[in-house]
């Protein structure tokens, strides 16, 4: 099994010029350092690649994406770069997609959902992994039930209605559009000539006792 391990978190982001470098260093490194592979091509998406084929013997290889959504995090504040850097990653995670055949397994972790941003429109998930990142209603009732009660009993108010308002608050996300998960996140909408932060923060207590 060969697993390639895709770290965004020190990729340097100030301009787009210096992400696109910082990039192309990183998976060049990842080829030297991890698989010993000298890599030819120009861009990071092309590396990525050229990458996958070259280290492709079975389907048995894994990508790994930590912190996808740390680039454009960084440079929230520029609306021009973090768009700028959202349509350059959109391409690099797009390499994924063609390389569908040689990989088993990619798994990509962030702290942020990205609405209408197209970010992972080129990708798609399994059903049967559409609820690891959260949890369900089912989930919640049954895992939770001796929170629930006394926290309502405390707050004078029915376990049903403590629901409905945490339900306000962290229930919503979907892989799948069918399931729906409790996650504490932030809302970012991307898209032209818009940048918009809707406040789910994770440090919001919708009461002072959760």
């Amino acid at each position: 099994m060969f697993c390639i391990h895709v770290d965004l978190n020190n990729v340097n982001s100030d301009t787009i010029e210096s992400f696109e470098e910082s990039l192309n260093f990183l998976t060049d490194s990842i080829a030297k350092d991890e698989f010993s592979i000298k890599l030819k091509a120009k861009s990071s998406n092309d590396k990525l690649t050229e990458l996958i084929d070259k280290i492709y013997i079975t389907p048995s290889k894994h990508v790994l994406v930590d912190e996808y959504d740390k680039p454009i995090i960084s440079n929230i504040n520029d609306e021009k770069l973090s768009i700028d850097i959202r349509d350059f990653l959109k391409d690099f995670y797009g390499s994924l997609k063609s390389a569908d055949s040689k990989l088993e397994f990619v798994f990509i972790t962030g702290v942020s959902k990205f609405s209408k941003g197209s970010l992972f429109s080129d990708l798609t998930i399994k059903s049967d992994f559409s609820s690891i990142c959260g949890y369900t209603q089912e989930e919640i009732e049954n895992y939770f039930k001796d929170y629930l009660v006394k926290i309502s009993e405390d707050n004078e108010i029915s376990v049903n209605q403590l629901i409905d308002l945490i339900k306000q608050w962290y229930n919503g996300y979907s892989w799948d559009g069918k399931k729906f998960l409790y996650t504490p996140f932030y809302h970012f909408l991307i898209r032209t000539g818009c940048l918009i932060i809707i406040g789910l923060k994770l440090e919001h207590q919708l009461f002072s006792w959760i």
